[in-house]
């Protein structure tokens, strides 16, 4: 069975801040992770652009500060 996209945004974001998905949830976001820094972000976004065959603008990139965000976006761009 294929992942959903939030499975996937999950399983990404648990990947680059060495987290456990059952820590993460809709409302986890940059204020709620100590880890979730800038620099880790754009590893967060490269990664889901190679993951999910996609590219991001700038300000889709500057609003996607939390699961939830990430996911809209991304649903927006299909």
């Amino acid at each position: 069975m294929p992942e959903s996209l939030q499975d996937i945004v999950k399983q990404t974001l648990a990947d680059i801040l060495s987290m456990d998905t059952s820590n993460i949830d809709d409302e986890t976001s940059m204020d709620s992770v100590d880890g979730w820094d800038s620099a880790n972000h754009i590893s967060l976004i490269l990664a889901l652009e190679e993951e999910l065959n996609l590219a991001f603008d700038i300000s889709e990139i500057e609003e996607m500060i939390s699961v939830y965000d990430i996911v809209s976006i991304i649903e927006q761009k299909s």
